[in-house]
């Protein structure tokens, strides 16, 4: 429950500091006194939007604290472990600090925390019902999150929500695997193309070169054989060619060495000399016989070495540089082939996923239809005991899109609902006899649905975890009798929640366990909201203020006194 509430600094009210108590406590004052704006207090302590406008005039700062006793929230604890924050004596202190320069600041026990941590906080202690949220009921999108609280259905609601949204993340997955493959099919055709371009031509990267040096010799096969035939008769065949000179110094040699033995080894040198150069000269007349131009031949090669350079131009600079590119443009072929392994495998998990959410889809609906009745039938029963006895209450259930009532989910190939599931939920209502119930709002009033709001609360009160629950201005649009039938209502509910609740009429407040006055008053020139907890002579009081305005007959009190003991009946 909410033990404590200090603001200091928060639009008009210049420091305040509110001790609640279990049960119903009350909150009253004259319009404008700054009733709501305690309210809105509290909406920060639960993460609401802050802005600096809420800075009292001439403050640079503002803050407000909560403080909550959490000895049995366990969902509270767990949440405060994740963070690692301590709780001593099962106290949590909720601090929310505004400045007119930069953002607010949250804090759980002194501990610095974010803004969606301390709502997540909030969104499980305190549960606030003003005029706003009484208009939730009347937007139809709304009421399937009443149905399925009042059926303990939200947590089965929450697993079709989850499956949902994996199942439109897994859509969008495939969806852009097949735009990839769209695109990628381009890119998979060019590189075919450009493996077979390659292949095409065979190569081997030492081929250009033996191809160059062929188309040289080729394009000098006159000068190689001219040169040739003249080394050759030089050499061997002319006559005073090389070879007859030497053997005219073998000769002389050989005369020496008959006299000087010593001369051997050079006649021997000699000798050898004289058989390379004949080898020389044979080889080089073989060498010149073989060349031969053969145009033809040239023309192969020019044409093959241009096929090579337009490769190399194309893929690489050089011959390597294109066999390279080859072999990673045929990995890329491969990752690109692999792509419809994946959207496969998507595709297999949408169908699983499919299966899934249309089973758990079904299952919610068919639960759903059976708490039907069950809920139109306390709902009836609830708003006449709020006054409303000739009034009627429906649960209208219809399928999305037009669903066959006995659609099979398990064999679906599709999915066709919602985040919430295969069905739409409308709260139909009719407050007169013999008129058909028509949607909330086309025609509830406004006091039809406060209390409205109230009996779902009461209805939802044994599985609603949440531990307080705010009413600002419950009574809008009631009055008389069904006031003080609303207090009794409050009353009730109240044993299974602390209530916090703000009225301006005097037949609710006399069920308060706790009554606080609200006013303004003026002090140094500024206008500031004061707080008072009221003893019993003071509530009487305040409800005889509240019966007549600001003149209290002893008609008024005695008529507050007769109020105040029968609320305790």
């Amino acid at each position: 429950m909410l033990c404590e509430l200090a603001i200091k600094n928060f639009a008009i009210i210049d420091e305040l500091h509110i001790c609640f108590t279990p049960g119903l406590n009350v909150l009253t004052g004259e319009t404008g006194a700054g009733k709501t704006i305690i309210i809105n207090a509290l909406n920060l302590i639960l993460g609401d939007k802050a802005s600096p406008e809420y800075i009292r005039s001439g403050e640079d700062t503002a803050s407000v604290s909560a403080c909550f006793d959490i000895s049995r929230l366990d969902n509270i604890k767990h949440l405060l472990a994740t963070q690692n924050i301590d709780c001593p004596n099962n106290n949590l202190i909720l601090k929310r600090q505004l400045r007119q320069a930069g953002k607010s600041s949250c804090y759980a026990n002194g501990e610095l925390i974010s803004l969606a941590y301390l709502a997540q906080l909030g969104q499980e202690l305190i549960d606030i019902h003003g005029q706003h949220q009484h208009q939730l009921l009347l937007k139809p999108d709304t009421h399937i999150d009443f149905l399925d609280a009042f059926g303990n259905l939200l947590n089965l609601q929450q697993q079709v929500t989850e499956n949902f949204t994996a199942l439109q993340a897994d859509q969008s997955h495939l969806t852009q695997l097949l735009n990839d493959t769209r695109q990628k099919a381009q890119k998979k055709q060019l590189l075919q193309f450009q493996i077979q371009e390659i292949d095409s031509l065979q190569l081997d990267e030492t081929e250009k070169e033996g191809l160059l040096k062929e188309r040289a010799i080729l394009q000098n096969a006159g000068k190689l054989q001219e040169a040739g035939s003249f080394i050759y008769e030089s050499i061997y065949n002319a006559s005073g060619s090389v070879t007859e000179k030497l053997a005219e110094a073998k000769s002389r040699l050989a005369e020496m060495q008959r006299i000087d033995a010593g001369l051997t080894p050079y006649l021997n040198t000699l000798e050898s000399t004289q058989c390379e150069l004949d080898d020389l000269a044979l080889s080089l007349r073989s060498y010149t016989e073989s060349i031969e131009y053969d145009p033809e031949r040239q023309q192969e090669i020019e044409t093959r070495l241009a096929e090579i350079d337009k490769l190399e131009r194309k893929y690489g600079g050089s011959l390597s540089g294109v066999l390279n590119y080859r072999r990673e443009i045929e990995v890329e072929l491969q990752n690109l082939s692999s792509l419809h392994e994946e959207i496969k495998a998507v595709s297999q998990q949408i169908s699983a996923r499919t299966q899934q959410i249309n089973k758990l889809a079904v299952e919610l609906s068919n639960k759903r239809k059976q708490i039907t009745k069950h809920i139109d039938r306390l709902m009836s029963r609830e708003l006449g005991h709020l006054g409303m006895q000739n009034s009627k209450f429906i649960t209208r259930i219809t399928p999305i899109n037009n669903l066959p009532d006995d659609i099979a989910g398990e064999t679906s190939l599709k999915y066709t609902g919602a985040a919430k599931g295969i069905d739409q939920v409308e709260f139909l209502f009719t407050a007169n006899v013999g008129e058909q119930a028509k949607p909330l709002a086309k025609i509830a009033s406004g006091g039809e649905i406060s209390r409205l709001m109230l009996a779902l609360k009461g209805l939802l009160a044994g599985c609603d975890r949440v531990p307080s629950l705010v009413f600002d201005e419950v009574d809008v649009g009631i009055g008389g009798g069904i006031a003080e039938v609303v207090g009794k209502k409050l009353k009730s509910l109240a044993k299974s929640h602390q209530l916090i609740c703000i009225t301006h009429l005097p037949q609710i407040a006399a069920f308060a366990e706790l009554h606080f006055t609200v006013g303004k008053t003026v002090a140094a020139g500024r206008t500031i909201t004061a707080i008072k907890e009221l003893d019993q002579q003071a509530k009487t009081t305040e409800i005889a203020r509240m019966l007549t305005g600001e003149k209290i007959t002893p008609i008024a009190l005695k008529h507050a006194r007769e109020m105040l003991a029968n609320s305790r009946i």
